[in-house]
């Protein structure tokens, strides 16, 4: 029979299965808390964005996305924030649109979808780049992933982002 290589983790995209104990390790280890039932941690390195439930020292994996963060000479800020806005849309004035956006930093930095035309129809060329450096900072999901973060998770939400 052969090895089971990936899992899907309820939505969201796949992972090794070995990763899955890694990553609870790892946040579990690091102490990390969150005044709400859940706990956000976007590694750069690995540019995948991972979603647990849970409480302090017991942190179970959700969810995980391959996401986008900021390029080298614009890069995403590392540390521990929370989440503190949505907004449906924005950039529309300035000739794109992102969709579903979560700000972790004030109106500067947010999850959001990859980057579309003004009127949110079509994706901006080279724009749509996920699982490396693209960004201005912020942090992009496909458009399914973005709308899932939106609709699911919780304004005050713990960020760590390493």
């Amino acid at each position: 029979m052969a090895k089971l290589r990936s899992k899907r983790v309820t939505f969201g995209d796949y992972i090794e299965v070995d990763k899955i104990a890694a990553a609870e390790k790892f946040v579990n280890d690091k102490g990390l808390s969150s005044p709400t039932k859940y706990l956000i941690w976007t590694s750069i390195a690995e540019q995948r964005t991972y979603i647990f439930t849970g409480s302090k020292q017991n942190w179970k994996l959700y969810k995980t996305f391959i996401c986008s963060t900021g390029k080298t000479k614009t890069p995403t800020p590392t540390g521990t924030y929370a989440l503190t806005y949505k907004v449906p849309s924005f950039g529309q004035n300035k000739g794109y649109c992102c969709k579903y956006a979560f700000g972790f930093i004030g109106t500067t930095y947010l999850y959001h979808s990859i980057i579309f035309d003004k009127t949110g129809t079509y994706l901006l060329e080279n724009k749509g780049v996920l699982g490396q450096k693209a960004s201005d900072g912020c942090i992009r999901f496909s458009p399914d992933n973005a709308k899932w973060f939106y609709d699911n998770m919780i304004t005050k939400s713990t960020v760590y982002i390493n």
